[in-house]
């Protein structure tokens, strides 16, 4: 899978993990962790995103600014964007092809 393809998979599982689960998105919005295994699970996630952010740099695929954190509020932006659409797969497609294409340079 090329790295693009590889960010836009990587984006909507999280996508999906955030919409069947509202409790994630508080996680990643607050920054603030009461457990370890969610701290845990959310560092594993950004070392996730910037694994593949560095592959997405080395291929021209993505903007070389780019960051895992950026990537986190993007993601939280697109939930509520998803959400006010109405959730519906086709949204979520459209909106998630929307962000990877203003990722590339």
């Amino acid at each position: 899978m090329d790295p693009e393809h590889g960010l836009a998979h990587l984006l909507r599982c999280a996508l999906c993990g955030l919409m069947a689960d509202p409790g994630l998105g508080a996680v990643l919005r607050s920054g603030q962790v009461a457990c370890t295994e969610t701290d845990e699970a959310v560092g594993e996630l950004l070392t996730v995103f910037q694994a593949l952010l560095t592959a997405a740099h080395r291929s021209g695929a993505i903007r070389a600014d780019t960051s895992p954190d950026d990537l986190r509020r993007y993601l939280l932006g697109l939930e509520t964007a998803v959400r006010l659409g109405g959730g519906v797969p086709e949204q979520i497609e459209r909106d998630l092809a929307i962000l990877v294409a203003g990722l590339r340079p």
